[in-house]
């Protein structure tokens, strides 16, 4: 079926499933209540639940990371997005064809989707042309399937990492020299 988010087919899904599965497991071995990792298929719902839940909280870091990023509305010097691209957006638009990766848009039929508003580019329109749609290209790490469910995740998780694990493990360094 084929949608403003890509081409969906059962694949695509399935590794969708796949990218968002397997980190759960791994937050969820990590989190739970197992004293060894092979035993995250016994433990109860509510780890897989907090497994879950961190997926999603990251993936929802990296999304609105990458969406500053293409706002044109943060005013800091060397932040944003270069526009560029967007007369090929606003072309792409007015034709009614799907916004997909680089313009490329798998046969594209005229009037094939309609756009709320033809003459204006919104970070998502930025976003799926620099990226593809989330069901584009399976194995492309720059677009497609892997860059949303995949990348996305790596991208909130660097910033937890950076924005609050690093200082905490600076203060706990600190604390375990001086007491």
């Amino acid at each position: 079926m084929r949608t403003k988010y890509g081409e969906i087919t059962i694949g695509k899904i399935i590794i969708a499933l796949f990218l968002i599965a397997f980190p759960t497991s791994l937050f969820t071995g990590v989190w739970g209540d197992g004293d060894e990792f092979g035993e995250v298929l016994n433990l109860p719902i509510k780890d897989y639940f907090i497994g879950f839940s961190i997926y999603i909280i990251c993936w929802i870091t990296g999304f609105v990371m990458k969406l500053l990023d293409f706002s044109r509305k943060v005013n800091v010097p060397g932040f944003g997005v270069n526009t560029d691209k967007d007369k090929d957006i606003l072309k792409i638009k007015k034709k009614g064809y799907f916004i997909y990766y680089q313009g490329s848009g798998w046969n594209p039929k005229k009037n094939e989707c309609r756009h709320l508003n033809d003459n204006v580019v919104t970070s998502m329109d930025r976003i799926f042309y620099t990226y593809g749609p989330p069901f584009g290209e399976i194995w492309e790490f720059e677009s497609g399937v892997v860059h949303w469910f995949g990348m996305i995740l790596v991208m909130g998780l660097v910033t937890w990492t950076v924005c609050v694990g690093l200082p905490f493990a600076v203060l706990a360094m600190v604390y375990s020299f001086f007491f």
